[in-house]
């Protein structure tokens, strides 16, 4: 946001939900390091790094390595950052810049490179607002969050939609197709939960001249913040025949993901036991 009050409001209070499990987060970072540091000794090492090293089969750079890496960045990395930040106060005219007032820049002299990027999250607080089509360019997708539990950062635990392959009904809107299948013109929707919206076209869709379903439900604008919701992923494909289709066609993979975003504390796939050797005994 070009508001500087805007941009320390959001900033303000993104932290102080995040301080008020201040201390829960020091007990779960302490109690970390207590068991890693039990596995390390009941392992045979002298501290977790060491054993960790071991276990990831790091053999191409050392502990020592670590360290020289960390002096280059203090050395050589943080002066440029600092003064990137300096360009960027004086281009600003501020006294102070402040960490609501750090953001990705376009190309120029604060981003020489043309390389920084920052993501950018729309609130989408109603049925029309949600109505939306997949901008590939943009690497845009979904997320579904949970505002009254968080994780161990403070952050809502949610889960994001990424689309794959997809476009969206290329009829015009006179077309009998369009009026009959109005959901096809978007493809994103979300409503709030009601037993009775069940399908997106409505429920006799051959028998009606159209307009039913989901262009229906959304014309209430209904509000779609802390409730349960629906969310309504419409898959398309545009065929344009070729000679290969005949006379048989090869199959279409059209389909999306569903990827948690911070709702697990840490990778859930590190605590799967690894696969047992197909070929007997191996050596590590």
């Amino acid at each position: 946001s070009h508001d500087r009050n805007l941009r320390e409001e959001v900033y303000r209070k993104i932290n102080e939900r995040r301080l008020q499990n201040k201390d829960a987060l020091n007990d779960l970072y302490n109690q970390l390091i207590q068991k890693r540091n039990q596995v390390a000794k009941n392992a045979g090492f002298d501290n977790y790094r060491d054993y960790r090293f071991k276990e990831l089969g790091r053999f191409d750079y050392t502990k020592e390595d670590c360290y020289k890496f960390h002096e280059a960045v203090q050395l050589h990395v943080l002066p440029l950052v600092n003064k990137i930040y300096k360009k960027k106060k004086e281009k600003l005219k501020l006294d102070d810049l402040r960490p609501w007032d750090v953001e990705a820049e376009p190309e120029g002299p604060t981003n020489p490179y043309g390389n920084a990027f920052f993501a950018r999250e729309t609130l989408l607080t109603t049925e029309q607002e949600a109505q939306q089509v997949i901008d590939p360019l943009a690497g845009r997708y979904w997320k579904v969050i949970n505002s009254h539990s968080c994780n161990r950062m403070g952050e809502p635990v949610g889960y994001k939609l990424m689309p794959g392959e997809n476009t969206v009904a290329f009829a015009q809107p006179s077309a009998f197709f369009l009026k009959r299948a109005g959901f096809t013109t978007k493809n994103l929707w979300v409503t709030p939960y009601h037993p009775q919206e069940r399908f997106p076209a409505g429920e006799y869709p051959n028998q009606h001249p159209g307009g039913a379903g989901l262009p229906a439900w959304c014309q209430a604008n209904r509000s779609i913040e802390d409730t349960n919701v629906v969310l309504w992923y419409t898959l398309g494909v545009t065929h344009v025949t070729r000679l290969e289709d005949w006379p048989v066609m090869p199959v279409r993979y059209v389909g999306f993901m569903l990827q948690p975003v911070g709702f697990f504390h840490r990778n859930p796939a590190l605590d799967v036991p690894p696969p047992a050797p197909a070929h007997g005994e191996y050596c590590e």
